[in-house]
């Protein structure tokens, strides 16, 4: 039986290791961690669980992903709410709620529409229509597929086209720019950083409208544990504080896989789980890298990456049902963190998630981007980075206080996070923990599966296909497998 060494225990690396052990291989996983799931995971501090990774869970509905999910245990123990509404996105005295129900959001968007922006409305609702059940590639690699299963897989999208080819270039600043009516634009401008690319948000609501955006009652760390745990019941090996150094070579081929700890030789295959950009930029060498997949990763102005400044505060439980789970502010205060303003700043309510001291926790996520790292990096060295962060964290207190005057004086904070938090954990770019995402004018497609140079390398992690996330991972981890074994099959 042939050997597969993976190089991360994030759920990428999970679901590789469970299609290992399915298609008759021996996989070992190595991660860098004390702990498996990479950044889909919570922890506890100061009596409150903060939640890190799982906002929304694309598919969960009726469509193929569920099963992938199913697959890999991800629903262990675990029961899908149904969320009433996405989002509830308040602008000064005024409030737009995004509803599963498409004609009541058409209606409610109406109402504050100027007359010039009712016919864009409609298109915007139409393209919500249009982008329902847009396919995941799940099934199958795009590498593997046959000519005629490449077609069919091309055909499933063909409804979706007209749409799709309108917005995809089109930036959510943009997007935003069509409408008069100043609640309008803010709410577009709400979701996402500007210079992504609409079809993010459009894409996200026609998931919710058909039930296939919703959140389980577990927390990330469970999640990922309940993948953990199939992979461990299969008979899989994990290896923790295993920090990969330097791949060694020979032939065209890994010979040896250097950690902090250890060195591995005992492997056919090598699939790299880790984040791609940190694997192109710190381990590969360099003569092995594919051009175009090294250029895009590191074109950020094109190719954006996604992190955070989070605080993580708590409140009495019994407030929990005044509070919306997914909330956004608009920013009418100007907070700047680390340089940036964001129009509006989003909150989540975990009431699903039950602290031991009889509260719950409620995050604030503000977004960062490669620009704002290098001030936290430099903050980080000087006495006043701890000053700083507790100063942002009040100035969003009074931010929800504001708001829900109830909560006046009665909110804690519990642990605030920069992007530094998620480069130490994940290993994440710039502490992006989403990459490669896309604007206007990427120029990024499917990242590849199979290495070009290095012939028995293969890569997994989220954002190898374009949608990443917890869908990627898993899609990705379980291709990387099945392409290993395509390729197995055919030299025999």
């Amino acid at each position: 039986m042939k050997k597969i060494l993976i190089l991360g225990g994030g759920l990428s690396g999970l679901a590789a290791g469970i299609r290992a052990l399915e298609l008759g291989y021996i996989p070992t996983i190595i991660e860098k961690n004390e702990y498996a799931g990479g950044l889909c995971t919570s922890y506890v501090r100061n009596g409150s669980i903060n939640d890190l990774c799982i906002h929304y869970l694309l598919g969960i509905g009726n469509e193929p992903m569920k099963e992938i999910y199913k697959h890999f245990g991800c629903l262990n123990n675990a029961s899908i709410i149904k969320l009433p509404y996405l989002f509830r996105f308040y602008y000064f005295d005024k409030t737009i709620t995004v509803s599963r129900d498409l004609n009541q959001f058409k209606n409610e968007l109406l109402s504050y529409a100027e007359i010039e922006d009712i016919k864009e409305v409609k298109r915007f609702i139409k393209y919500i229509k249009n982008m329902e059940y847009f396919p995941m590639i799940a099934k199958k690699s795009t590498e593997i597929m046959t000519r005629f299963e490449y077609i069919l897989t091309g055909m499933s999208y063909l409804k979706h086209m007209p749409s799709y080819s309108k917005i995809s270039r089109v930036s959510i600043e943009e997007y935003a720019n069509r409408f008069k009516s100043d609640i309008l634009k803010s709410f577009i401008l709400s979701f996402m950083p500007k210079s992504f690319s609409i079809v993010y948000l459009i894409g996200l609501i026609a998931k919710f409208v058909t039930g296939n955006a919703d959140i389980l009652n577990i927390s990330s760390k469970d999640f990922s544990y309940n993948v953990l745990n199939k992979y461990l019941s299969l008979g899989g090996k994990i290896l923790y504080n295993e920090e990969v150094l330097k791949l060694e070579y020979n032939d065209n081929k890994i010979s040896k896989v250097i950690t902090k700890n250890n060195s591995f030789t005992d492997f056919d295959f090598v699939i790299n789980a880790m984040p791609l950009n940190y694997f192109y930029n710190n381990i590969l060498d360099e003569k092995y890298r594919t051009d175009l997949v090294y250029k895009e990763i590191n074109d950020l102005d094109n190719n954006k990456i996604l992190s955070s400044f989070i605080v993580f505060f708590k409140v009495k439980k019994e407030y929990s049902h005044q509070i919306p789970h997914y909330f956004i502010l608009n920013n009418k205060n100007n907070i700047d963190v680390a340089g940036n303003i964001n129009p509006s700043i989003g909150f989540r309510s975990y009431d699903y998630i039950h602290n031991s001291d009889n509260t719950i926790t409620i995050s604030a996520i503000v977004d960062q981007d490669y620009k704002n790292y290098s001030f936290w990096e430099d903050l980080k060295y000087k006495s006043t980075y701890e000053q700083y962060k507790n100063d942002k964290a009040k100035e969003l207190i009074l931010m929800l206080e504001e708001r829900f005057s109830f909560l006046h004086g009665l909110i804690e904070i519990s642990d605030i996070i920069t992007p530094l938090s998620f480069n130490k954990w994940g290993n994440v770019l710039y502490g992006g923990y989403l990459s490669n995402l896309s604007t206007k004018t990427s120029t990024r497609g499917i990242f590849e599966v199979k290495s070009s140079y290095v012939s028995n390398l293969y890569h997994a992690g989220q954002m190898v296909y374009m949608i990443g996330g917890i869908v990627g991972a898993l899609i990705n981890g379980k291709f990387a497998v099945e392409v290993i074994d395509y390729h197995n099959k055919k030299s025999r």
